[in-house]
């Protein structure tokens, strides 16, 4: 791809305090809080030899730091999950060659520091957009993920690339959706959604996808074309004029038209434009949405019942947990793992009970594993100790 469509790195390439890996390391140390360790492993992350301090904590030095690349470098080596975040943050754009990226996403084992690694150092390189399509061709798991990840960042920032771009990735992210591994699902339906929020004709595109994706008929393809769709029709940010926006959505509405009854996408997209006002009445009639309205309400009532349930069950699993900390000092793996999973499956009943969405939970759908929607970076405008934050929705 053409270098004009990555994002220039405007680090500075001289370091503006002098860090060796081992003040790194003793100041993580002097502020680790282990019982928050814990924590993040119920959200996915990888907690081995980590300290457990925040996110916020480790962009302190790498403001302080700049760009360090030799210290990126040893920093990443240690594989201590808070360097491995801190290590794209000041890493050197300019010395990021093939062998080091191609060496750090293959050192990937959990979802924060792969969306870290995208966001904070290759999402700003020329090759981006080629190691976005070649990664998420490769079997493993957050090497693949890097690739979406990618994706969704580069479809956020790169805000002068064409949409031919995106085509590719649209692509890729069909020929994925499949994937049943819950990190790669999610980065997918993340890449579909951001794609199909940079304007209409990208969403068309997106909602497209989402009906290929659908015909796939799995349960991941299911819910990456649902979701994503669904996540491709809200508003896109204001900026075109009147005339395009009028156009953009009329373009909007006629995809969503189309593919709204299989993909099961009801209501209208929230926010200050309305794709669907020309709603075709002739595509649902008033008795089917009457009939469809009270089968809900039989439904609502039956996880009502299941939810309350899963609340009772979530507090015994935390009596249990405490008394086993208290007694022994440590808790069970297999009770943290299952508990965040009863978790995202009470969470998956509210969205389901408040018309968030129309996909009702378990035992309609797989049972939960991990946490409801992993928390990918946010990019921000590059700057040096830039971080991710939460993921982009």
């Amino acid at each position: 791809m053409v270098n004009k469509m990555a994002r220039k790195p405007t680090k500075t390439t001289k370091p503006r305090t002098l860090f060796t890996k081992g003040e790194v390391l003793a100041r993580m140390a002097a502020h680790a809080e282990p019982d928050t360790v814990a924590g993040k492993a119920r959200y996915g992350i990888a907690v081995d030899k980590a300290f457990g301090v925040s996110l916020p904590f480790v962009r302190g030095p790498a403001k302080q730091i700049g760009t360090d690349h030799k210290l990126a470098r040893s920093l990443w080596a240690t594989a201590i999950p808070e360097c491995r975040l801190l290590a794209p943050m000041i890493a050197d754009p300019e010395q990021a060659d093939d062998r080091l990226l191609e060496s750090w996403v293959a050192d990937l084992n959990s979802w924060d520091a792969c969306d870290g690694f995208c966001a904070s150092l290759v999402s700003d390189l020329p090759v981006a957009w080629d190691k976005a399509v070649a990664w998420s061709k490769r079997d493993e798991e957050f090497v693949r993920r890097a690739g979406y990840a990618l994706m969704a960042t580069l479809a956020v920032h790169a805000k002068d690339a064409p949409d031919a771009a995106f085509r590719p990735f649209l692509k890729r992210i069909e020929a994925g959706a499949s994937d049943a591994r819950n990190f790669v699902k999610k980065a997918a339906n993340w890449a579909l959604r951001q794609i199909g929020k940079r304007n209409a004709a990208l969403t068309v595109a997106a909602i497209a996808c989402a009906e290929r994706i659908l015909a796939q008929d799995t349960a991941p393809a299911r819910w990456v074309a649902r979701d994503g769709a669904e996540g491709a029709a809200r508003p896109r940010a204001a900026g075109a004029d009147q005339g395009e926006e009028r156009v953009g959505d009329a373009r909007v509405a006629l995809a969503l038209q189309s593919v709204a009854p299989c993909l099961s996408i009801q209501g209208r997209p929230r926010g200050r434009y309305d794709p669907t006002q020309n709603w075709n009445p002739s595509m649902e009639t008033r008795n089917e949405r009457d009939e469809s309205i009270w089968l809900r309400l039989v439904f609502m009532i039956l996880f009502a019942i299941a939810f309350n349930i899963a609340e009772f069950v979530l507090f015994v699993v935390a009596c249990i947990q405490f008394l086993v900390k208290a007694f022994s000092g440590r808790v069970l793996a297999a009770g943290t793992e299952f508990g965040q999973n009863l978790a995202t499956y009470i969470y998956e009943i509210i969205r389901f009970l408040t018309f968030r969405t129309n996909d009702m939970p378990w035992p309609f759908a797989p049972w939960p594993d991990g946490a409801p929607d992993d928390a990918c970076a946010r990019p921000t405008t590059r700057t040096a100790g830039r971080a991710p934050a939460d993921m982009v929705d």
